[in-house]
Order: C-alpha cells, then sequence, then structure tokens
C-alpha cells in the first residue's frame, strides 16, 4: 500500500468512525471522580460555550486540515512541534493512569460475587478495633484513622468501606519512606486491563468504533438504572435539591471559575492529541461545528446524569446519617471507591447494585482507554505510516504499546505510588500535600509532584533547541524557517519552502 492509498483509504477513509471515537473519550471516567457540583454550575456552563466548543473544534479542525496526528499536525509550525510531544506524554501518562482505575473496579466487580459484600463487615484480617460498619443509625461525627498519628487518641471510629479502600485495596503504606511491593491482585487486574484493550484495538479504528456501540451505550444503561434506584431513596430529593439549586454567593470565589474550566478541559479532552488524532479520519470538507456542538452538549448531558445520580446518593447518606450533606461528598477516587460502595452496602441487593455500578466505570474507562490509546498510535502512525499500515506490524506496535504502558501502571499498584499521584494531584491545586490530615509529606516529595506534573512542559523547550540547533542559517533565518509550514507534495515526499526565507 502507497502512502497516498494509506491517507486516502485506510485510517483516514471514515467519517462516520471519526465522529464515534470522539463520542467514545467524551464518555470519561472523570465524571465518577469530580462531578459537577452546583458551586460551579453556572461558570460550567459560560465556560462551555466560551472556553469548551470553541477549543473543541479547534483540536478537532487541526487534525482534519492537516490530516495528521498531534505531533505532525504541527509541521503547521515547527518550531513548536513540542507541544504535539508534550501532549502525547500527557496522553500516556493518562493511559496509565485510568487503567489503573479501571483495575481498582475489577478488583471491587470480583469482590462482589458474594452474599455480603467485604466493604461491610469489621470482621475482616485488614480491619482495626475502630471499624465502624455504615448503617442508618444516626452518628455524631465521623474521625478518618491515621494510623501513625494515633496513639494519643482515644475514641476514634474508622468506616469499613475506608479501612477496606485503604488497607485491602491500596495498602497504603505509613509514608513516603515506605515503598512497599506491588499488589498481586492488582497486578493482575491492570493485566486483564490492558489485555481487553489490546484485543479492541489492535486492527484498527473500525474495529474498535463496532464495539463501541455496546461500550458507549451500556453505561446510560447503568447510569439511567442507577438513578432510578437511588431516587428512590430516603433524603435523595434533598440531594438533588442541593445540586439543582445555584450557590449565588460562589460565584465571586476565583476558585470556583478555576474548578469549572479545569472540569471541562479534562472532560473534553482538550489539549491531549485525542480531538486532533480523530479529526485527522474526517474528510476535509466534513461539518466538524456540528459534531463538535452536539458532542459537547452530549458530554455536558452526562456530566449531569452522573451528578444526578452522585446527589440522590449524598442526599441519601447525608439522611440516613445525619451529616451535613457537605461534608459526606468528596472528589477524587475515594468518591467512587468510598462513598459509593459505602451507599451501596446498605441497599438491599447491594451485591447486584455493586456489580453493576462497577461495570459501569470499566465501561467507561474501556470508552477512554480506547480513544486515548488509538490517539497515541495516530501520533507515531505518522512517521511510520507505510509500516503501521501492515496489520501485523500494527499488531506486533500495538502490543508494545500495550505492555510499556503496563510496566509502567505497575508502579501505581504499589504502596507508595498511589501516594506520589495524589502529591501530584494536590499540587495542583497549590495546596499542601497531604493524604490524611495530621500527615504531610517532605519537601522532596512536594518537588518530585511538581517535577512529575511539569515534565511533558519540559520538551516545549527542547524540542524547540533541538530544532533550531539542527537548522542552517543565521539565528533569525532558523526561527523563520522554522515558522513556514511543512508542505506535503504529489510526490509523497516532504520538503519546507525554504527559499522566501534564504531570499530575503
Amino acid at each position: 500500500m502507497s502512502l497516498k492509498e494509506y491517507l486516502t483509504d485506510g485510517n483516514h477513509s471514515s467519517n462516520k468512525k471519526s465522529i464515534e471515537n470522539i463520542d467514545k473519550r467524551l464518555l470519561d471516567i472523570s465524571i465518577i471522580e469530580k462531578p459537577i457540583e452546583r458551586a460551579f454550575l453556572i461558570p460550567y456552563f459560560i465556560s462551555v460555550f466560551l472556553a469548551g466548543i470553541p477549543l473543541f473544534l479547534l483540536d478537532v479542525t487541526v487534525g482534519q486540515v492537516t490530516r495528521r496526528g498531534v505531533i505532525a499536525a504541527w509541521n503547521i509550525c515547527p518550531l513548536f512541534q513540542g507541544i504535539g510531544y508534550a501532549c502525547t506524554l500527557i496522553n500516556f501518562f493518562l493511559n496509565c493512569y485510568y487503567t489503573v482505575i479501571m483495575a481498582w473496579a475489577f478488583h471491587f466487580i470480583f469482590s462482589s460475587f458474594t452474599s455480603q459484600l467485604p466493604w461491610t463487615r469489621c470482621d475482616q484480617s485488614w480491619n482495626t478495633p475502630a471499624c465502624r460498619v455504615f448503617t442508618n443509625q444516626p452518628i455524631n461525627s465521623s474521625i478518618i484513622e491515621n494510623t501513625t498519628h494515633i496513639s494519643n487518641v482515644s475514641l476514634i471510629t474508622v468506616d469499613a468501606t475506608t479501612e477496606y479502600w485503604e488497607r485491602r485495596v491500596l495498602k497504603l503504606s505509613d509514608g513516603i519512606h515506605d515503598i512497599g511491593t506491588v499488589q498481586w491482585d492488582l497486578a493482575l487486574c491492570l493485566l486483564l486491563t490492558w489485555v481487553i484493550i489490546y484485543l479492541c484495538i489492535w486492527k484498527g479504528i473500525k474495529t474498535s468504533a463496532k464495539i463501541m456501540y455496546v461500550t458507549a451505550l451500556l453505561p446510560y444503561v447503568f447510569m439511567i438504572t442507577l438513578l432510578i434506584r437511588t431516587a428512590l431513596l430516603d433524603g435523595a430529593s434533598n440531594g438533588l435539591i442541593h445540586y439543582l439549586k445555584p450557590d449565588w454567593s460562589k460565584l465571586t470565589d476565583m476558585t470556583v471559575w478555576s474548578d469549572a474550566g479545569t472540569q471541562i478541559f479534562f472532560s473534553y479532552s482538550i489539549g491531549l492529541g485525542v480531538l486532533t488524532a480523530f479529526g485527522s479520519y474526517n474528510k476535509i470538507q466534513h461539518n466538524s461545528f456540528r459534531d463538535c456542538c452536539l458532542f459537547a452538549l452530549a458530554n455536558t448531558f452526562t456530566s449531569l446524569l452522573s451528578g444526578c445520580v452522585i446527589f440522590c446518593t449524598l442526599g441519601y447518606m447525608s439522611y440516613i446519617s445525619n451529616i451535613p450533606l457537605n461534608q459526606i461528598a468528596e472528589s477524587g477516587p475515594g468518591l467512587g471507591f468510598i462513598v459509593y460502595p459505602k451507599a451501596i452496602g446498605t441497599m438491599p441487593g447491594s451485591p447486584f447494585w455493586s456489580i453493576c455500578f462497577f461495570i459501569m466505570i470499566i465501561l467507561l474507562g474501556i470508552d477512554s482507554m480506547f480513544a486515548g490509546v488509538e490517539g497515541f498510535i495516530a501520533a507515531a502512525g505518522d512517521y511510520f505510516p507505510l509500516a503501521l499500515a501492515n496489520k501485523w506490524i500494527r499488531c506486533i506496535f500495538v502490543g508494545c504499546v500495550c505492555i510499556t504502558s503496563y510496566l509502567v501502571g505497575l508502579s501505581m499498584v504499589t504502596n507508595i505510588l498511589f501516594i506520589i499521584s495524589v502529591i501530584v494531584y494536590e499540587e495542583l491545586t497549590y495546596k499542601r500535600a497531604s493524604l490524611h490530615e495530621p500527615y504531610h509529606f517532605p519537601g522532596w516529595s512536594v518537588k518530585l509532584g511538581w517535577f512529575m506534573a511539569s515534565s511533558s512542559i519540559f520538551l516545549i523547550p527542547i524540542v524547540m533547541i533541538i530544532k533550531i540547533l539542527r537548522t542552517s542559517g543565521t539565528f533569525l533565518q532558523r526561527i523563520k524557517k522554522l515558522c513556514i509550514p511543512i508542505i506535503e507534495n504529489s510526490d509523497e515526499t516532504i520538503e519546507t519552502v525554504e527559499s522566501n526565507v534564504n531570499g530575503n
């Protein structure tokens, strides 16, 4: 197959497949980590129309016009091609992180095939004497345990779900100094996740698009089912009122606006290169504006729907425990793996609802991973188009990507790497990193977190310097040459238009 055939008849031949895969990325697993909250409901919608849709359209159309992945798309201005490498690296990190979340979900599914959920008991080997089962009996307070600062505490209770999450699933160490070992059960769940992803995408976008019909629609079925179930619980209406009633006093808080913008950028996958990759599959005349508007609205609808499920659940928990709703709610993985399981454990038929919920999480994760890994492969495919056009070479290449990602992900199922991810997460909120309130991470670990968070940004100046050094001419001539787009001619070779620069 020639390069021209590959570009016109091969991977870049189907608008429909591109549209479907963009929709897969919009079904983001982040909706169970940080839902739309009432505090930034209004800033959220403003951000959708002023930032979300325009930047979403920009990402897609750049790929559609250049017909390339995120790295090669920056041939429009080679000086800044480091941005494409940075986006690809961020996408790689997210792929590794998302599969760990799916591994956690697989662990919870396997643990749910029992008559009594293991996180609703206090007689397990990982439980402490302070363990307390969450029931419908009112309590006065909830104090979270810290195993390194408990010697002077005479009365403390820890929820059984929290102990299961921290002591059984994560097996958190006492501090960042205790590295621990790889947990074999999570490692196997992670391996299962990557095997599923590989089997679904190794043949290409057409195969994954067919699978999408199941993985994209089933989450809505589970979500609507869970919404109906949680809406019938006591106190659910209070949660919905808390969710939908605007909090006008928060509009002057810039943190709320920042959170809303962050949610938009992350849930829309803006700046990750995924949208650029799938935009490259569109024909040049395709109406991307219509699709971007539809998909943006679909993403917002999904987030609102998940928010209703979340706050119905939180309202129920607030009702049966007599704890204010804002003290129950939390963001991050704890929302999906502590709050939800805790609420599900009090429902009749809890194992069934637990399986349904975590299957939904896995389906959301698979959708995101299809798009994320395809975006990463598309970026590499622009440099080896003829090789990856061969199905067996593509099979091997995709396998190498999955194996490498799995090996990186293994570091996140140790006792310490989850803590490091918390450092990165909390440092980006400009707060002192802390997993349990009395414990603060040492300064060197905070610097490490900043380095990990900034590693992709370093690629931009590095690539820029390399390109300047490899270009001939004076410094100004080099800059001018690198700002001229690289054009592909009919002979399927790539050349840069340097005559205008040399003539000056």
